[in-house]
């Protein structure tokens, strides 16, 4: 993470520090073999589709 911030422009260090919530919950089902519930699914879709509005003006520079 600090690698690829220090490497990469302040928008792109933006979007990735806003998906550190939904990165950490989807390794925790992966490497921690978490059960996925719909809840959790739910979270994650409007966790993503938040980042998604937060960084717009930066995705579309990027």
């Amino acid at each position: 993470m600090t690698w690829g911030v220090s490497k990469s422009l302040a928008s792109n260090g933006a979007i990735l520090n806003l998906l550190i919530p939904v990165i950490s919950a989807v390794l925790a089902s992966l490497m921690l073999e978490e059960r996925i519930m719909l809840l959790r699914v739910a979270s994650l879709g409007i966790g993503l589709f938040g980042v998604v509005l937060m960084s717009i003006i930066d995705l579309n520079q990027a």
